[in-house]
């Protein structure tokens, strides 16, 4: 079963109908969301003059048989732990959110649909640019 754990960005993009966004969602099992990249939604939400509607489209979504939110836990922390030490080393750090969003993809065997770049400096998950 293919899962794809989806960032705000491809969230973003998909709801707005970009192709690659959406050929991503379509062609994957599962579709994942972590607490981080739901907060990350609703900020951007929040006071809006779309919020009501937006948040009436994230709750559909999420209410979609194939669509999971997944938990944030200790076996996210620990791969988060490691991203970060790995890459305070080579000294090319990433958003902290980002980081969590990371973990989550790895702790589920997910891919990560992104449209974010930095993704790539983690060559420990499949990225899926959207």
């Amino acid at each position: 079963m293919r899962s794809l754990l989806i960032d705000t960005s491809a969230y973003s993009e998909a709801m707005r109908g970009t192709p690659a966004a959406v050929q991503a969602l379509q062609t994957h099992d599962r579709l994942l969301l972590c607490p981080i990249t739901i907060g990350e939604l609703l900020a951007g939400f929040h006071g809006s003059a779309n919020e009501a509607r937006s948040r009436n489209q994230l709750r559909r979504f999420l209410a979609h048989d194939r669509v999971h939110s997944v938990p944030i836990t200790d076996e996210t922390a620990e791969f988060y732990s490691h991203l970060f030490s790995g890459l305070k080393r080579q000294g090319t750090p990433i958003p902290t959110n980002d980081l969590w969003i990371a973990a989550s993809a790895m702790e589920h065997g997910a891919s990560l649909a992104t449209r974010d770049k930095h993704f790539h400096q983690l060559r420990v998950i499949l990225v899926v640019p959207v």
